[in-house]
């Protein structure tokens, strides 16, 4: 996949959520360089050794790039992302596919959370008909599909009170959303 840099406007609205920097110790590394570099890690898959030096430090990137995950930043950035381009009709939800995949949990998991030998978890997401993904739920990898439905389309992220499964005229499931209430 191709990286490109963010652009004014887009680093404008990332930099709004990012934490102001602490007003002693150590100055921080160059908050837009280190952002790009986490995004091109991201976006062409490769490891954080081998991003480029123009980004900075490749610890200083992955330490970052945790300590936002940690503190939830990203989700909060994702979130006004998508609120903003509802608000700018960038989104249409009248046709929307949902899905789920495995994801491995690498550092273990608990006893619910296990499927077979191994522990994982499922990311249920929809999709606007575009392509675009839209990420709503992490939950374990042995709850079925079709009885986190509704959970999923009732939490699509968008503007506060616009009463977004209302805009859903057709959706499309594999299989495993396959259940006569929901077909109903």
């Amino acid at each position: 996949m191709i990286h490109k840099e963010m652009s004014d406007i887009q680093w404008n609205t990332v930099a709004s959520h990012l934490p102001k920097p602490a007003k002693t110790g150590r100055p921080r590394c160059n908050d837009r360089n280190t952002i790009n570099g986490i995004l091109f890690v991201l976006t062409t898959g490769c490891r954080w050794a081998d991003m480029p030096d123009r980004y900075g430090s490749k610890s200083t990137a992955h330490l970052r790039f945790s300590g936002l995950r940690q503190k939830g930043i990203w989700k909060r950035i994702l979130s006004g992302l998508i609120k903003s381009a509802h608000r700018q009709g960038k989104i249409s939800l009248q046709k929307i596919s949902v899905d789920s995949s495995s994801i491995p949990s690498k550092k273990g998991g608990t006893k619910q959370d296990m499927t077979g030998s191994r522990r994982s978890w499922a990311q249920k997401y929809t999709s606007q008909h575009t392509g675009l993904p839209i990420p709503i739920r992490a939950s374990p990898a042995n709850v079925h599909d079709n009885t986190k439905f509704i959970d999923v389309l009732e939490n699509i992220p968008g503007p506060a009170g616009d009463g977004l499964i209302r805009q859903i005229i057709s959706v499309y499931a594999d299989k495993g959303y396959d259940a006569v209430y929901i077909r109903d």
